[in-house]
Order: C-alpha cells, then sequence, then structure tokens
C-alpha cells in the first residue's frame, strides 16, 4: 500500500518511513500543505499531521476533498490533539507522541477498515455547539503554532546569516497577526511575546545575533503554550452563552481567517449577524452596495487592496455610514490614523488588539444601539 505521510517533523518523518517501509508500506513525504494533492493522488492512504509549515490538518483534508482524485482518499490524522479534526474522510486518529514500533500495525489496521474506526475514534455524529466550539479553539491554537514555526525560521536564518527579504516580511505579518489572535483565542498573555517578535521584525536595519535570540524564544514560547493549552475553557463559554442580547448586523473587515472565526462565533453567540470581508477593496465595493447598512463596522487598519482608513474614506464618502457605527481594531495605538479616521466618521471606537471579546461585543452592543 502506498502512503503519503505529511509531516514537517522531519526526523520523525525519516524514521516512521523507515519503520512503515519495513512494514511493507511505500511511504512518500512532504512537510507542507502546498503540493499534497498531486502527491496524495498516487497513493492509497494519507497520514497527515495537525499543524504543519504552512496550515493545518484542515487545510489537507479541504485541498484531497476538493479534488475528485483525491476526496475519497482515507486519512488518519496524527497529531498531539487529533479528536479536533473532523471530515469525512478521517477513518481514524492517533495521538502523538508515537511509538514508532506500533504505528505501523495501527495504521494497517485502520486503513484495511472500510468504514472510519469507532474503537480508535467514535463517530462523532452531528458536532454540537461545545464541539463547534472545541474545534475552532484547536484551529486558533493550531494557527499560533504555525505562525510560531515561521517567526523561528526568521531566527534561524538570522543566526544562519540568510535571512531573505521575504521570509523577513512573512514572519512579521505572522507576529502581527498573532497578537490579535492571542486575545480572541482568550490567551492575552501570549499577544506580549509576539509584539515583541514584530517590534523585532519592524526594526529598520539587519538584524544581529541578539534578535536572533528574541525571535527563537518567542517562536518556541508561542509554539509550547499553543500545544499546552488543549482546554477548551468551557466555564469561559458558558459565561459568554449566558450573555446573549439582541444586537444588529456587525461588518467585519478583517484578513487574518482565524481570528475572525473567533469574532465572528463570540458575536453570533451574543445575537448579532455577522457579515466578514477580508479584502479591503472587495469590503467598500460591497458595504457601498448593501441595501441596508450595517449597523457596526468592525474594520482593522492592515488590509490587502484598500487599507481600512481608506475603506472608511470611501464609505464615508459615499454616505454609506449615516446608521453605522464604527470600531477600529489596531495593534498599534497611532494617534495619526485615529485623527484621520475621526476626519471621515466623527464616532469612531477604538479596540487595541489583542482585544477581549467580552469587551468588543459590549461596544457594538452600544453602538448598535446608539448609532454614530
Amino acid at each position: 500500500m502506498r502512503l503519503l505521510l505529511v509531516e514537517d517533523d522531519l526526523d520523525l518523518a525519516a524514521l516512521l518511513r523507515l519503520v512503515l517501509g519495513q512494514a511493507g508500506f511505500e511511504v512518500d513525504v512532504t512537510d507542507r500543505v502546498a503540493g499534497v494533492v498531486e502527491l496524495a493522488a498516487n497513493a492509497q492512504g494519507v497520514v497527515t499531521d495537525g499543524a504543519l509549515l504552512d496550515g493545518t490538518a484542515d487545510d489537507v483534508l479541504a485541498a484531497l476533498e476538493a479534488d475528485p482524485r483525491t476526496a475519497a482518499l482515507p486519512v488518519v490524522v496524527c497529531s498531539v490533539r487529533p479528536d479536533a479534526i473532523r471530515h469525512r474522510q478521517v477513518v481514524g486518529r492517533l495521538r502523538k507522541p508515537l511509538d514508532p514500533a506500533s504505528t505501523a500495525q495501527e495504521l494497517s489496521r485502520l486503513f484495511a477498515q472500510e468504514t472510519p474506526a469507532t474503537d480508535v475514534a467514535p463517530s462523532p455524529g452531528p458536532p454540537t455547539e461545545e464541539d463547534e466550539a472545541t474545534t475552532l479553539r484547536q484551529r486558533g491554537l493550531q494557527e499560533l503554532e504555525v505562525r510560531a514555526r515561521l517567526i523561528g525560521d526568521a531566527g534561524a536564518a538570522v543566526l544562519c546569516r540568510d535571512l531573505a527579504d521575504g521570509l523577513r516580511a512573512r514572519a512579521r505579518v505572522a507576529a502581527h497577526r498573532s497578537i490579535g489572535l492571542a486575545g480572541a483565542l482568550g490567551e492575552a498573555d501570549l499577544a506580549e511575546p509576539a509584539r515583541r517578535a514584530e517590534q523585532v521584525l519592524l526594526a529598520d536595519r539587519p538584524l544581529e545575533v541578539a534578535d536572533a535570540v528574541v525571535l527563537c524564544e518567542v517562536a518556541a514560547r508561542l509554539e509550547d503554550e499553543a500545544r499546552a493549552r488543549v482546554d477548551t475553557a468551557p466555564e469561559r463559554e458558558a459565561r459568554a452563552a449566558a450573555r446573549v442580547v439582541t444586537g444588529g448586523l456587525v461588518a467585519i473587515v478583517d484578513d487574518d481567517d482565524v481570528l475572525v472565526a473567533l469574532v465572528r462565533r463570540r458575536l453570533e453567540r451574543a445575537g448579532f449577524q455577522v457579515v466578514t470581508y477580508d479584502h479591503g477593496g472587495v469590503a467598500l465595493r460591497e458595504l457601498r452596495a448593501r441595501p441596508a447598512a450595517p449597523d457596526v463596522l468592525l474594520l482593522d487598519v492592515d488590509l490587502p487592496g484598500l487599507n481600512g482608513l481608506s475603506v472608511l474614506d470611501g464609505l464615508a464618502a459615499a454616505g454609506a455610514l449615516e446608521h453605522t457605527g464604527v470600531v477600529l481594531a489596531t495593534v498599534h495605538d497611532n494617534e495619526a490614523e485615529l485623527a484621520r479616521a475621526r476626519a471621515a466618521v466623527s464616532d469612531v471606537g477604538h479596540l487595541p488588539k489583542p482585544y477581549d471579546l467580552d469587551r468588543l461585543v459590549a461596544m457594538d452592543v452600544a453602538k448598535s444601539r446608539s448609532g454614530p
């Protein structure tokens, strides 16, 4: 049987490939989501890690499902949090750390079955609200791991005197987005190390060994803490569920899809309807065309296409914000940005990232009731 192993720990991948080869498997290995379909098209099964260099197991499964050649392939999730991954192609789940000696036998058993292995992971049935909260939180934690690794890659490249501008830019974006994501996950203490990494990567100078040490320390802390915080914080969910209000329509303009998913869930649980946009130009065009303006606009500044301030200027010029409260969400306190926003719309709320979701709900409630 030919397997595709999707694993970014190359030492573990090499060991598994050896053990599985001894058990009669042919094994191809990749460490990223990109290109996974072409490799999987030649396989009879896929084993994937939860967090990869450029995505997660959810991204692997989405890519496989979207291509007719791989849409029916059986998949085994091998992760520190395998139960968080739910998908019709998953036939089994193995929890890390693995025992390589028994892994080949277990995979043989799982892939030999025609239906999902209930003794490894009971068939979940329709997801409950708690299941959805758990899955979303786990996705957020996995995304923090992925971003931490990118920051660590930048630190390692500095030590090797091989930091390309592209890697530095990607690591800066990863650090910047991790600040907001940590707050949305309720893990605000992880925002500070991400902020330190962003400050290092923003420096207008070549990075030095001391900078590399900071980046590597931040990456290690973010990755370790994200991996360790696997609880779903049910008491936080219960408190949020108890604070349901009758809200209006909130438009979120932010290109961090994981952060948006967490914020959207919290607002919908509070009684709001939510629409989202991940591109400044698209947001401007579609919000101008809406027959009814949103009650609240939650607007990030750093966006692809038009930045948030240009979106705000365009909407104000079109008269599309007459009955809309605006909340500007930014990582940095920038008085010039706030002044420009308030020149376009007099009543602009400011919510610095990482923001507390309960505070966000309170601001949205106030603005949806009072208007600008």
